[in-house]
């Protein structure tokens, strides 16, 4: 592949990056998503399902998406024909906000299910393009930048939102914020349809589904890697499906008007944005491992902030801030790894097969909800701390890469 298409390639999945993470800042999970959730339905497990979207629909079918790209040489056309989906939905989603139908939650976390359904079909094909035409040594400051420079853009963004939280009422505000991600969505989707992708040099022959999962089930069993970095993911990863509820937390039990979700996500993008020059930092002077680790230390304190905000509530700051570190450092670290890890020959299985065993885990945002109904907050806030806790030990695990 010529030069100037990977310099293309690599420039246009930075600002698809920056873009769709500024969409994720405006509507995400922690912050909007289950802010306008609440205003629905007092059910945590509701909440909690709603915001798992973001995060489990999206690796769900890249096992089944796998297995459909082994052996093509070209990929990129499961992203372009998704792109419009994505897109519909997401209008979808800003005008039943503003249409306000008697059930509107129903449409809403439908509209909300096949937008994050398509984005993970379109997610392999994605990472494939990425993993063919960007080396492993661009691969952390090509995740952190699209991190770090969409946390700018986000910083402002949060500002936005207090801005038109204040000025508006209630549903028009929740659909100005969606109606902007639909525009930025569209920009953000698009531009990545206009990178180049280079034919795959090793064509394999399709075998059948249950052949291809044995074959991933045993990449599990055999690469000492791919299974602690399995392990990782999984752990850190029941920390981070908390992260919803510190929205919710901070307005039920601390009192936070709804329009503070603003200077929470402005918290959360400095923290996210900060980070980056860490992580690059942490990966170029010890390893990538070390960033997943670093990651578990930061999960751990994070429970224990959101507790200790009870008595002071500037410490929800810090929480926001720390949440963003956390964040970042497990969307730079992982999918640096897992390129890393996966042979060339057999990237669509690794990919695939490990995107989609760590999808349930972000269904714990659901079992988050029900032991804060039954319980309390002090429940998953312990779960999420030894969670991460054990996270750390599982990276210290994994043996010294690049």
């Amino acid at each position: 592949m010529e030069k100037k298409h990977i310099k293309r390639n690599y420039t246009l999945g930075i600002f698809n990056g920056v873009l769709m993470n500024l969409v994720d800042a405006l509507t995400g999970s922690s912050t909007m998503l289950p802010l306008y959730l609440s205003t629905l339905t007092k059910s945590s497990v509701l909440i909690g399902l709603g915001t798992s979207f973001h995060d489990a629909l999206w690796p769900l079918p890249q096992i089944f998406m796998a297995h459909f790209h082994e052996g093509k040489p070209f990929k990129k056309y499961v992203y372009d024909r998704t792109a419009l989906v994505r897109v519909l939905m997401m209008f979808v989603l800003a005008f039943v906000i503003l249409l306000n139908p008697p059930s509107v939650l129903w449409i809403f976390l439908s509209a909300l299910f096949i937008y994050h359904v398509f984005g993970g079909i379109a997610g392999l094909s994605f990472m494939d393009v990425v993993a063919k035409t960007i080396s492993p040594e661009k691969l952390t400051s090509f995740w952190g930048l699209r991190i770090a420079l969409g946390g700018v853009l986000s910083i402002g963004g949060g500002f936005l939102v207090k801005f038109i939280l204040n000025r508006y009422s209630s549903p028009f505000d929740f659909y100005l914020v969606f109606i902007s991600a639909a525009i930025i969505v569209t920009v953000g989707l698009f531009s990545f349809c206009l990178a180049e992708e280079p034919a795959d040099s090793t064509q394999k022959k399709t075998k059948s589904f249950i052949v291809f999962f044995k074959d991933g089930a045993k990449i599990l069993s055999k690469d000492r890697n791919f299974k602690y970095l399995f392990f990782v993911r999984v752990l850190l990863g029941i920390t981070a499906a908390l992260e919803p509820f510190y929205m919710i937390y901070a307005v039920r039990e601390l009192g936070m008007r709804p329009s503070s979700a603003g200077f929470m996500i402005a918290a959360r993008m400095t923290g996210l944005v900060s980070s980056n020059f860490l992580w690059n930092y942490i990966a170029r002077r010890k390893s990538v491992r070390h960033v997943l680790v670093a990651a578990g230390a930061v999960g751990i304190i994070l429970p224990a902030l959101a507790y200790f905000s009870f008595f002071n509530k500037a410490t929800l700051y810090a929480l926001f801030f720390f949440a963003g570190v956390f964040y970042s450092g497990i969307q730079v670290g992982s999918p640096s790894l897992l390129l890393i890890i996966a042979p060339h020959e057999k990237r669509p299985t690794y990919i695939g097969f490990f995107n989609t065993m760590i999808a349930p885990v972000y269904f714990v945002s659901i079992v988050h909800g029900a032991l804060i109904d039954m319980f309390s907050f002090t429940v998953p806030f312990i779960i999420a701390s030894l969670s991460s806790a054990a996270g750390l030990a599982a990276a210290l695990r994994l043996r010294k890469m690049k």
